[in-house]
């Protein structure tokens, strides 16, 4: 698996960097009480058509080890995929893991918080183009896959 660019390198991926920096301010500012992260949620207001909140919740985060495991692995795939498919196609697929994942959580829980649908759809998507793009030839090797499965069970 190839390394991540460092942090230092985010202006050359606008809209993971962006992604990744929203989670940690409004995580941030939720756990110290200077955000009410209400109108961010998927809940019951996604019925009356405010459907921003599938996209929204996923930056919100519950705890600092939730946090960090969806920023750093937002971070290392998406990075990827913005530096080979540019940051339009970056955005859409964000947007559409995001939108997805919180539209499940909303239908089977009732709603969620974290990047963690657009972090296991990263892997997802990145997984099988491994298997079937050269660009992404390795991307994903065994000991990320078996986290990533060993994770999504626990």
């Amino acid at each position: 698996m190839r390394a991540p660019p460092g942090l230092n390198e985010a202006v050359k991926f606008p809209v993971t960097g962006a992604t990744v920096l929203l989670a940690v301010v409004v995580s941030v500012a939720w756990w110290t009480k200077l955000l009410d992260v209400e109108p961010l949620l998927a809940d019951a207001h996604v019925r009356q058509w405010q459907l921003w909140r599938l996209l929204t919740c996923a930056l919100p985060h519950l705890n600092p080890i939730h946090l960090l495991f969806d920023v750093y692995w937002t971070w290392v795939f998406g990075t990827l995929i913005e530096m080979t498919w540019g940051h339009i196609a970056t955005l859409l697929v964000f947007a559409l893991l995001a939108a997805g994942s919180g539209a499940a959580q909303y239908a089977l829980a009732s709603g969620g918080a974290g990047l963690s649908g657009v972090g296991y759809g990263l892997f997802g998507l990145l997984w099988v183009l491994s298997h079937r793009d050269r660009r992404f030839a390795g991307v994903i090797d065994q000991q990320t896959a078996g986290l990533f499965v060993g994770w999504f069970f626990i």
